[in-house]
């Protein structure tokens, strides 16, 4: 079995100085991270970069509430998936909130 090691997770620039976050990085934003932000504002309307950018900004804890918020299902209650358009447990359709 192959195992996939996150390239960013282990990206030299973040373990040095034991950096917590891409943002605390010169080279923010890297080629890794633009290349996930695409992606994933491809497929799910969500930015990588922008997330850094608030935990910057507000802090962790202020953006861990409010994506807490944003990822709950409005049916059921349960946390959503970003890579699903519905809830794994009642099967309600996401409601984007971009």
């Amino acid at each position: 079995m192959t195992r996939l090691m996150c390239s960013i997770k282990l990206c030299e620039n973040l373990r040095k100085d034991s950096r917590r976050f891409c943002f605390e990085c010169d080279a923010f934003p890297c080629a890794r991270i633009r290349h996930m932000d695409l992606r994933y504002r491809t497929k799910y309307h969500l930015s990588v970069i922008d997330n850094l950018v608030a935990i910057k900004r507000d802090g962790i804890r202020k953006f861990v509430q409010q994506e807490t918020t944003r990822w709950r299902c409005p049916q059921c209650g349960s946390v959503l998936c970003v890579h699903k358009d519905r809830c794994l447990f009642c099967g309600a359709a996401k409601i984007t909130k971009e």
